[in-house]
């Protein structure tokens, strides 16, 4: 059986469903990915084939909405559209190469599912984070543990809630000697899509400075380190961090709400303070405050309200709950027993396809 998988190409899109393509793979099936170069390792590791299109775009959004501002996204968006044309003439060529694929595809590729679907292809949409629109297009994939879902969202026939998919990916790295002999340790991460300015990160530092005993590690995808001025010994400004690794040792985690490193943060049993920036990240948010395991991240006094929560044993009892169900999931192993027994009801033995949804 082939599956031909379709993400957005941005990391926190890509690297979960290249959890389930390696899933796949060490079941038998082969795998497909249309994503961008710069995810050839990532796809490569899962065991899969990379399809790259002729043109990629960078997936990101600047900070505020300056002219500059405003002129950069304009520019953001029609790179996009162009690479999304190289993406539908990618997929269209590997749909006539192969009649008999099953297409795994992110719905945030807005034009995907319905593209498929007109082709009479079987098509699974995979949501790698809260489904909008749960069963419009028939049996769908989310990357999501159940306890995260939104409380006014209905559980929708057909759609499988598989998260968390996370875990050790090429991109992991190690967390070697980060800690030092700091008592504490804060990791923040405001994401690699939702860019802050340097007063984001400077403000962190600042609160920081003079508490020894906490090492902070910032990663600031888009500022360079040297713009953010004199930085204390116990705090570590990268471009880059190895965040899966980091949060198995950490005590707090400032989060931009990212389906991901929420799942990260559950599944390490880390406390959150909470920095959304996208209506999503704040459902989550809102979310993670209901469960009791987030609180937004204060104005002032960080270091003080991270001690307090570091320290509080309600919220670590609620996180443990949480980490216990997270680690029981499966989701990989559980998407990928769905897809094949999609793959299987659309095909069967008489190998013509069916649709699993209309628009």
């Amino acid at each position: 059986m082939k599956f031909i998988f379709l993400p957005y190409s941005a990391t926190g899109h890509v690297l979960p469903m290249m959890k389930v393509a390696g899933e796949l793979v060490r079941n038998g099936a082969e795998v497909q990915v249309i994503a961008g170069e710069s995810f050839r390792s990532d796809v490569e590791t899962a065991g899969a084939r990379l399809t790259a299109p002729a043109v990629e775009h960078a997936v990101r959004v600047p900070p505020g909405r300056s002219p500059r501002e405003l002129s950069e996204r304009a520019r953001l968006w029609r790179d996009r559209q162009q690479a999304w044309r190289a993406t539908k003439d990618s997929l269209a060529a590997e749909l006539l190469l192969d009649s008999g694929a099953v297409c795994v595809l992110d719905p945030h590729v807005s034009w995907a599912v319905g593209f498929v679907h007109s082709l009479a292809v079987p098509a699974i949409p995979f949501w790698t984070t809260h489904t909008r629109r749960p069963g419009r297009w028939g049996p769908a994939l989310v990357n999501l543990l159940p306890d995260l879902l939104p409380a006014p969202l209905p559980r929708a026939p057909g759609v499988h809630l598989v998260g968390p998919l996370t875990g050790d990916l090429s991109r992991a790295g190690s967390a070697c000697d980060w800690r030092g002999g700091a008592e504490r340790m804060i990791v923040a991460s405001p994401g690699t899509v939702f860019e802050r300015r340097a007063r984001f990160f400077r403000k962190i530092i600042d609160d920081f400075a003079a508490h020894p005993n906490w090492t902070v590690v910032l990663a600031s995808p888009r500022v360079d380190p040297a713009e953010l001025g004199e930085i204390p010994c116990n705090i570590h400004v990268r471009q880059w961090i190895p965040q899966t690794a980091l949060l198995r040792l950490a005590d707090v985690f400032v989060t931009h709400c990212g389906i991901n490193s929420v799942h990260e943060a559950i599944t390490a049993g880390v406390p959150m303070f909470l920095a959304p920036r996208s209506p999503e990240q704040r459902r989550t948010a809102h979310r993670l405050r209901q469960l009791g395991i987030g609180v937004p991240l204060p104005r002032a006094g960080l270091a003080e309200a991270a001690e307090a929560l570091s320290s509080d044993q309600a919220v670590r009892s609620r996180l443990d709950h949480l980490r216990e169900r997270a680690l029981a999931a499966r989701g990989a192993e559980r998407a990928a027993e769905v897809l094949l027994d999609l793959a299987d009801r659309a095909y069967g033995s008489s190998c013509a396809p069916f649709s699993f949804g209309t628009r």
